[in-house]
């Protein structure tokens, strides 16, 4: 999706689908203006440098976890504490968004 926006280019990219936990359709990102990717895993090493910005936002896991189940419900622990955590720390741990961002926020606000 990034190359083609760089280019001044359309992009595209498939939505995910958070209750199927799976891609679904695609949307196009049309040329020119400002670009904001955003999500969990976006400050990846193999993207970093095509960024302009980097900002990531920091917030304890007990917090994470909390407002994960404020949103999705108790139903969800099992998921969150199993999935969601365990590969938010991995991500963490490989591509250091912490260390690579521009600016990091405190999520906790």
């Amino acid at each position: 999706m990034l190359q083609p926006i760089i280019i001044d280019r359309e992009g595209h990219f498939q939505k995910y689908d958070w209750e199927t936990d799976r891609l679904s359709e695609w949307q196009t990102v049309p040329m020119g203006g400002a670009v904001i990717i955003e999500g969990v895993y976006s400050i990846r090493n193999e993207l970093a440098d095509l960024y302009d910005f980097k900002i990531w936002m920091d917030c304890p896991r007990e917090t994470r976890l909390l407002r994960g189940l404020a949103r999705d419900g108790d139903n969800s622990l099992e998921i969150w504490e199993n999935n969601w955590m365990v590969k938010e720390d991995i991500y963490v741990k490989n591509h250091r968004p912490n260390e690579i961002a521009d600016i990091i926020i405190d999520g906790t606000k």
